[in-house]
This record gives C-alpha cells, structure tokens and sequence, in this order.
C-alpha cells in the first residue's frame, strides 16, 4: 500500500549479506497483519534468492508468539532494508530504532 516506505536492497547487495549484517523482514501471514522486524543476520545460503537464519533484534508487536531474539528463517526476497556490520551502520539503526 505504501511502497515509497519500504526500501528493497538490490542483488548486488544481497549477494554480500553475511553474518553480522542487519536486515529488515516483512513477515506477512495469509489473512493476518504483517510485522517488520530488525534481525541479525547468523547464516546465508550463497545461491541466489537462499534462505537466511537470523536472531529477532527488536521487540515484536504483532507475532506475540515471538520475541526479541528468537530465530526465524526468512527467504531473501523478505528482506527490505540493510544495514551492514559496521559501526557506523549499526548507531544508526540504534538511533532510528529508539525514536
């Protein structure tokens, strides 16, 4: 409904995703409310499009069957923004987490 919110990173940039890194997953069940959550990215299959296993890294509102660092395992294609494991990446989502 609003895609101007949402940033999708390019091939480029998912073919770089390691551990470390932080995404951000849009979980969307059928027929339920979706949810974005922050994760810390752990593992990364290589091919193209592969799985991701990562650790919740924030509170969820929506999934009360979920909680900050948990593990869920997500295909790339969830994933809708990315900060990369590098100080200065990492105080700015810190900074745009506690506004």
């Amino acid at each position: 409904e609003t895609p101007e919110t949402f940033w999708r990173p390019d091939a480029a940039t998912l073919r770089k995703l390691k551990p470390g890194d932080y995404v951000k997953v849009c979980i969307h069940p059928p027929g339920d409310m979706g949810e974005r959550l922050w994760t810390i990215v752990h593992e990364v299959e290589k091919r193209r499009g592969g799985r991701v296993r990562a650790e919740i890294n924030n509170t969820p509102v929506v999934f009360e069957n979920m909680k900050l660092g948990d593990w869920i395992e997500f295909e790339q294609c969830h994933i809708f923004d990315h900060a990369p494991a590098d100080a200065a990446s990492v105080e700015k989502l810190k900074q745009s987490l506690a506004a």
